[in-house]
């Protein structure tokens, strides 16, 4: 049952896609912040301007793809939930 599940595994890569998560948004606010920087510095010029707009879009599809990692976060939670009533059954036949 449970036993043959790599539980570690799924914790595993939980933890990574939360680390992925926080890794881009960090990331995601320092390219935003370093975008409107240069418009600032540039005295709002077009292509300062422009750039930054390209740049903001990027950023939105990392948010998007966060929101994505999110989720498959949530369902492989969902999933070692399961596999630890599982082993918790496995465990309590076991004992009997």
């Amino acid at each position: 049952m449970a036993s043959t599940a790599d539980i570690p595994k799924y914790e595993e890569m939980i933890a990574a896609i939360g680390s992925f998560n926080s890794e881009v948004s960090e990331a995601s606010t320092e390219m935003s912040t370093a975008g409107s920087e240069c418009v600032e510095n540039c005295g709002n010029d077009s292509a300062s301007t422009t750039s930054n707009a390209k740049l903001s879009e990027c950023i939105s599809k990392f948010s998007e793809a966060i929101e994505t990692a999110k989720k498959v976060q949530a369902a492989l939670q969902v999933e070692l939930e399961r596999l630890y009533e599982l082993q918790r059954i496995e465990n309590e036949i076991n004992s009997d």
